[in-house]
């Protein structure tokens, strides 16, 4: 009796928090991707940004959940890199820098396009989950930051969102 009233308090623990959300499907203006978000992104676009001394546009969708983010960004690197395994590599060395503790790095893939998974705890206890893909001559980061005791919506709003998110054709 005692596990059904704590699954049953679970589920509607869980459920009120989705129900907060309005989940939509969101794809950039440049129509390079799409993903599901609980709420709209604020955008940012950057004139320059800096990759091996080249400068670059980007672009940046934000999901400011309080203590956990959801963050697509976009590099234009179009004349900058030939080869995706370099660019991928150079940006994970960059992430690299930022680790408080706890780097860690793994192949992943989304729609066939290959790149990296890289985890990381910051200077805060937040754990950062950051997957780095260069497709059509731009660098794709698929990101969600949550903090040290993420609870299970938030964790599965983290899911959800990286789940969702598809490279358009």
């Amino acid at each position: 009796m005692r596990r059904l009233v704590w699954i049953v308090g679970l589920s509607l623990a869980l459920g009120g928090c989705f129900l907060d959300y309005q989940w939509s499907k969101f794809t950039d203006p440049a129509r390079t991707f799409t993903v599901e978000v609980p709420r709209a992104p604020s955008v940012k676009n950057v004139a320059a940004g800096t990759d091996d001394n080249n400068k670059y546009a980007r672009a940046e969708y934000l999901v400011d959940l309080g203590p956990s983010a959801l963050l697509v960004m976009i590099g234009d690197h179009r004349g900058l890199h030939e080869d995706p395994d370099t660019a991928i590599a150079s940006s994970v060395q960059a992430l690299r820098a930022q680790a408080a503790s706890g780097f860690a790095e793994q192949p992943v893939t989304i729609d066939g396009h290959a790149g990296t998974l890289a985890t990381w705890t910051t200077a805060k206890d937040d754990t950062v989950s950051d997957r780095v893909f260069f497709v059509d001559a731009r660098r794709f980061q698929v990101m969600t930051v949550l903090p040290k005791d993420a609870s299970p919506a938030e964790l599965a709003t983290a899911e959800r969102f990286v789940r969702s998110f598809h490279f358009l054709p």
